[in-house]
């Protein structure tokens, strides 16, 4: 599998997660689920603000 598919999956969990969650919640659970802060704000278009929730 190359980078661009993985990421491509890895956007679609992410959309999938954010259905019904208001941002906090979002963040929540994508860090629950071992995502980093710094790659929800370069890799998958959170900002630094969206942590201050």
């Amino acid at each position: 599998m190359n980078k661009n598919r993985m990421m491509e999956l890895l956007n679609e969990i992410v959309n999938y997660v954010q259905i019904g969650k208001d941002v906090s919640e979002t963040i929540d659970k994508l860090l629950d689920m071992g995502f980093t802060k710094e790659e929800l704000i370069e890799y998958f278009d959170f900002d630094e603000c969206d942590f201050l929730l």
